[in-house]
């Protein structure tokens, strides 16, 4: 039966008069008041329900009853019209208390339903956020993230399966972010590394220059030296020889002047002979020093070629390292760079 209340045998007239609806009303009433609610089970669920529809039901059925005895009697409108509503009023009272108690479980299941979805949301949104930044978002805050993730409850039931995959899903989502950013910052540290070595070579390599540069002043100031001392000690012996010759000339001005003559001639030969010698001497030292400084000019380019080749080789190989390419084709572009082929770029030796 669809409805609280049987209306065959129900006068109309007596219904419908002044307080008429007093027993039918009472019957519904005690009825709902003996109901129970079960709401722990589907099928106390669907009591509830069917209890309130056939509420309901019984309401239009009654409303009609009484439309059809205003369509017979119209005087009798106002007084029906105003019984109708005191019925439906008293019967939607009714009809919302029985379900109260389903309506609030429906609430309650809405708002345990929408906080399943929003938590298994928060789990992608977080996996996304790692994916989108993890260049830049720390790696404490992302861990951060994975314990928030593990330690989230909700009252699952039909969502367990699915929130333990997507739990599962983005867990490994950003741990993966987390790897990458870790072998970013050992990389990043690496090429730090790898720069704080090259200017270090360079700075070695500018250091043994200064050094090279100051043994080079220090020998020619010593060979400077030593002509002054060679100077000296000629124009010493030729003050000696002087005195000699003028000694003699004060024993015998005949002598002295046969002396004169032989010494003169001695001299002349000796002069003639130191001449050749100094000469001698002169040429083997300036070619000596030539030598010496053509050999200390071929090694110097020898050893900026041999430098500048370690350099381009290391760079080379760097650029193989980290970017995967071949060498041959990485140490052109490196001596390009080195021959300013290339703007705004330079290598520092």
């Amino acid at each position: 039966m669809s409805d609280l209340v049987v209306i065959e045998n129900v006068n109309p007239v007596v219904l419908f008069a002044k307080g008429g609806s007093d027993s039918i009303l009472e019957q519904i009433r005690k009825e709902v008041k003996s109901f129970v609610p079960d709401l722990t089970t589907e099928a106390g669920r669907k009591h509830i329900a069917s209890l309130a529809y056939k509420i309901s039901r019984s309401k239009t059925a009654l409303d009609v009853m009484g439309k059809t005895l205003v369509a017979g009697k119209k005087e009798e409108i106002s007084q029906v019209d105003a019984e109708r509503k005191r019925m439906r009023d008293v019967l939607d009272g009714l009809k919302d208390e029985v379900r109260k108690p389903l309506t609030d479980w429906e609430n309650e299941e809405s708002e345990r339903l929408q906080g399943c979805r929003d938590t298994i949301d928060g789990y992608e949104i977080l996996a996304r956020e790692c994916e989108a930044s993890w260049q830049t978002h720390p790696i404490a805050v992302m861990k951060d993230y994975i314990s928030n993730i593990q330690s989230s409850e909700c009252d699952w039931k039909e969502f367990k399966a699915k929130a333990n995959n997507v739990k599962t899903a983005s867990i490994i989502r950003i741990e993966d972010c987390i790897a990458k950013r870790t072998k970013y910052d050992a990389e990043q540290a690496e090429l730090a590394a790898l720069r704080k070595k090259q200017e270090e070579q360079a700075q070695r390599a500018r250091d043994a220059e200064i050094a090279k540069a100051a043994s080079d002043k220090a020998e020619a100031e010593a060979k400077k030296k030593l002509d002054k001392e060679s100077e000296a000690r000629k124009k010493a012996e030729d003050d000696r020889k002087e005195a000699i010759e003028q000694a003699n000339h004060a024993r015998n001005a005949q002598e002295a002047a046969e002396l004169k003559a032989s010494i003169q001639k001695e001299k002349a030969k000796e002069r003639l002979a130191a001449a050749k010698k100094l000469a001698t001497k002169l040429e083997r030292d300036r070619a000596a020093t030539a030598k010496k400084k053509s050999d200390e000019e071929t090694a110097k380019r020898q050893a900026n070629i041999n430098h500048s080749q370690t350099v381009h080789k290391e760079a080379a190989e760097a650029l193989c390292k980290f970017y995967g390419m071949k060498y041959d084709d990485a140490l052109p572009i490196i001596q390009a760079i080195s021959m300013g082929k290339i703007p705004h770029v330079k290598i520092e030796y």
